[in-house]
This record gives C-alpha cells, sequence and structure tokens, in this order.
C-alpha cells in the first residue's frame, strides 16, 4: 500500500485492527487474471456482481425502515 498522510494512516490502521479487511481483501485484490479471460466480459461480470450485492444490501436496510401506511410513516420519522 501506498504511503497514507499521518490522519489517514491511523484512521486505516484502526479500521485494519477492527474488521481485518485489508487481510480478506487481498486474496481478491492479488488474484491473478489470465490474458485470454481479461476482456471487457471479466470486467462487467465483475462489476454486475459487486452492484447486484450493493442491491441486496440496500434493499435489507430498507426493508428495515419502509413503513407502507402514509399515518404511519409520519410517526415513524418523528420518534
Amino acid at each position: 500500500m501506498a504511503e497514507l498522510p499521518g490522519p489517514l494512516r491511523s484512521v486505516v490502521s484502526w479500521l485494519e485492527v477492527r474488521n481485518g479487511a485489508r487481510r480478506s481483501a487481498h486474496a481478491p485484490v492479488t488474484h491473478p487474471v489470465p490474458r485470454r479471460t481479461a476482456s471487457w466480459w471479466y470486467v462487467f461480470g465483475s462489476a454486475t456482481l459487486a452492484l447486484f450485492a450493493l442491491q441486496i444490501a440496500t434493499g435489507i436496510c430498507l426493508a428495515l425502515v419502509y413503513v407502507p401506511a402514509a399515518d404511519q410513516r409520519t410517526r415513524a420519522f418523528n420518534t
């Protein structure tokens, strides 16, 4: 990783201690991509998977706060 400025370095190290993101992201980031499969289909397939995962995560968050009734909606956000 490139050298980070002091405050940013401390934030990154704080996050690393708590969730180990660098260790878990190391394998996918350093995964060798064979030259014969490095195409736009490979890129768009990965992007589609990432966006689908993001859509699932935001859908779960929305399902936790969504209230379909208009009279209950204002009561839920005013508490």
